[in-house]
């Protein structure tokens, strides 16, 4: 008789698709829980995708459609991918330990359950300020969040070597296999190891320049060390423009500004999100210093309303990827799966409207791009100068980012103050890198704020009902006419209060910024403060007059050079009229507690997605209107005056001594005739 087989039959020789199907099924149900609790918790997101996709309010062209498509399949194949991992952990281990079918099964389950676990943990460590930090949170505190994070990794560690054993003694030849593995693995890292040496800079005849874009960063705060200490150790050995203004406190129009030498009346961008197909660019900086030899890079970490691209006259631009994708794809990306990868070289290729994105702010790290600059440097000629430009965001609104402690809501100003101390970091780590590849053996660093910031303080508006001088023709509302447009519900609301930045014309620290040079190399600036009033329009004539020796009014530029005042540390800057305007600002905007969604739906209306370059633009019919409402305004040593829009057909001119803090609306009294040097000025502008 035949002897009866009493081994016992592991899972290989049943169905093990059956239960990879199981653990598909599994993950995908995880992954629709977490798209609702997305759409759910994130009403921003919500409204946002349902009102563009669904609503009328834009049509959405079918070129934006691939990259949202490949979003879905990216999300599906990692956890497809997860599942397929589960799946082989459970097969390989039963077959080292010989587990009948339904112990693999067991083992299975357990170690999904496991790797979710592992997977929201990650995220609560990683990315405390994640929609989803809240489950996790509420149930363990951080500390012992941490302390499970690696107990399971740890866990999760020994089931992959167990597995690993099992596939070995599956069959012999699987160990060449492994050897082959190791050796790719071995041939991987050098190769990126040494595709990453310094590059080894030749003296250069021209110098390098490097401007530094601080996003919405006051003066007054890096002035001292305490929020901001590199910096504030940077400016005290450089040259530094004691009142530099801004044109328009928007980003956008403020670059452009600094690229062109122009006021936005000239160069045509007066509000975020401009069509850029009917500018002029032919004589940008970038473009100019190109045809001179350099080689132009620009760097920014959030796009969405400042679309400068290549046609600027840049080499190459650093940042996430702009369009319309970076609204929808970057606002609703906070999956906790994907999170783990999205920091990640590989997260930098498969989540290219997320990684580095200061927008997407929950999974935002500050050092991701910082490293998309060290990459893009590596690849730099050392024998051509370079012109860099690089704008961080970090302190932009809503001032957090992903590793910042959730917690109570901070007041904007101390988040502000957190988001600098950040801030603060990337910029050391940029120069470091800068130093550390010789970029600054010969160069001049140019650091900026391309404009200031509001937070509802006394003092962020140059008037208040004290200083009110009444005429005979003022307007008997004017109080009423200048109360700073808020859905706050209060009776009343301080008139020397402004919240934001671009929403206020008559808000000093919303349009004050810093303007700093310093050299590096033999030569040296000596460091000191000029006074007078300069603007960032005189940075692209500066520049120009310091490296190839050209005067800027050759090409039609606003600006002055201010290389004259670098030099000599007893020159201020000459007397000129510096001119300033708002740009479009939805009334949500104003108010000391931000509200996204009422931002949105208030000018959404206003905008459309460009169907050749994807990008969300402004739509040239609503641009007349709101030209009507700009705040328009001129400064001129002490006197400050502006065209404030009282409704859509009258204007209200509003004179301030910024010197006494006097102002009037009625510019017949013996206060406004004080302004003769105005006038005078005014009058020969015709």
């Amino acid at each position: 008789m035949m002897k009866k087989q009493t081994t016992k039959k592991s899972t290989c020789s049943n169905n093990p698709l059956r239960l990879l199907g199981y653990l598909i099924a599994l993950n995908l149900l995880f992954l629709v829980w977490q798209v609702f609790y997305v759409l759910m918790a994130n009403q921003n997101a919500h409204f946002l995708i349902f009102s563009i996709i669904f609503g009328k309010h834009i049509q959405v062209p079918l070129n934006i459609l691939p990259a949202d498509i490949l979003f879905c399949v990216i999300q599906l194949t990692l956890y497809l991918i997860l599942a397929i991992f589960i799946w082989l952990l459970a097969y390989f281990i039963g077959h080292l330990f010989k587990f009948s079918s339904k112990n693999v099964e067991r083992l299975a389950f357990s170690l999904w359950v496991l790797n979710v676990i592992a997977i929201l943990l990650t995220n609560q460590v990683y990315y405390p300020a994640s929609i989803f930090y809240p489950i996790t949170h509420c149930i363990i505190s951080d500390r012992i969040a941490g302390i499970l994070f690696h107990v399971i990794g740890f866990v999760l560690f020994l089931a992959c070597i167990f597995a690993l054993l099992g596939f070995l003694k599956l069959t012999k030849k699987s160990r060449y296999f492994l050897v082959f593995a190791l050796a790719i693995s071995v041939i991987f890292f050098v190769v990126l190891h040494f595709s990453h040496r310094p590059v080894q800079n030749a003296p250069l005849s021209k110098p390098n320049v490097i401007i530094v874009g601080l996003d919405a960063v006051r003066p007054d705060f890096v002035y001292h060390s305490k929020f901001a200490p590199n910096i504030y150790h940077f400016l005290k050995k450089s040259v530094n423009f004691k009142t530099s203004i801004t044109p328009l406190a928007r980003t956008f129009p403020a670059w452009v500004s600094i690229l062109t030498g122009q006021y936005p009346i000239h160069h045509g961008v007066r509000f975020n999100l401009t069509d850029q197909s009917a500018l002029h660019l032919k004589n940008t900086l970038p473009t100019i210093l190109r045809r001179y030899g350099y080689q132009t890079i620009f760097a920014m970490d959030d796009r969405r309303f400042s679309n400068i691209d290549e046609h600027f006259g840049f080499d190459s631009v650093v940042g996430p990827k702009e369009g319309a994708n970076d609204f929808l794809l970057g606002s609703i990306n906070d999956l906790p799966l994907s999170n783990i990868f999205l920091n990640t070289r590989l997260g930098e290729f498969l989540f290219p409207y997320n990684f580095a994105n200061r927008a997407a702010t929950s999974t935002y790290k500050p050092e991701a791009f910082v490293q998309l600059i060290h990459q893009r440097l590596q690849t730099l000629n050392p024998r051509k100068p370079l012109f860099l430009c690089v704008h961080f965001c970090l302190t932009h609104w809503p001032y957090t980012w992903a590793r910042q402690p959730f917690g109570a809501p901070l007041s904007h100003l101390k988040a502000y103050q957190l988001a600098l101390q950040a801030l603060d970091q990337q910029f050391t780590s940029l120069m470091d890198q800068l130093k550390q590849k010789g970029l600054l053996n010969n160069a001049v660093v140019i650091v900026i704020s391309d404009h200031g910031e509001a937070f509802g303080l006394n003092g962020d508006r140059m008037i208040e009902k004290q200083t009110f001088i009444r005429g005979k023709k003022s307007d008997k509302t004017i109080f009423k006419d200048l109360t700073p447009l808020t859905p706050l519900d209060q009776k009343t609301f301080p008139l020397n209060i402004s919240v934001g930045h671009g929403t206020d014309i008559l808000s000093f620290t919303q349009y004050h910024n810093v303007l700093a040079f310093r050299k590096f190399g033999k030569e040296k600036y000596l460091p000191h403060f000029v006074s007078g009033m300069v603007s960032l329009i005189d940075i692209k004539p500066t520049v120009l007059n310091m490296t190839i020796k050209l005067s800027g009014k050759n090409f039609y530029d606003d600006g002055v050079s201010l290389l004259p005042e670098i030099m000599n540390i007893e020159k201020k800057a000459p007397d000129r009229m510096i001119f300033v305007e708002t740009g479009f600002t939805p009334v949500a905007i104003n108010a000391q507690t931000y509200s996204v969604q009422d931002a949105v739906y208030q000018s959404i209306d206003l905008y459309k997605i460009d169907a050749k370059t994807s990008n969300i633009v402004m739509k040239n019919s609503v641009i007349p209107h709101l030209m009507r409402l700009k705040q328009l305004g001129i400064y001129y040593k002490n006197w400050f005056l502006a065209s404030y829009p009282k409704n859509s057909h009258q204007r209200l001119f509003i004179l301030v001594n910024r010197k006494t803090g006097q102002w009037t609306d009625d510019l017949t009294t013996a206060f406004a005739c004080g302004s003769r040097s105005l006038r005078d000025k005014l009058r020969k502008l015709g």
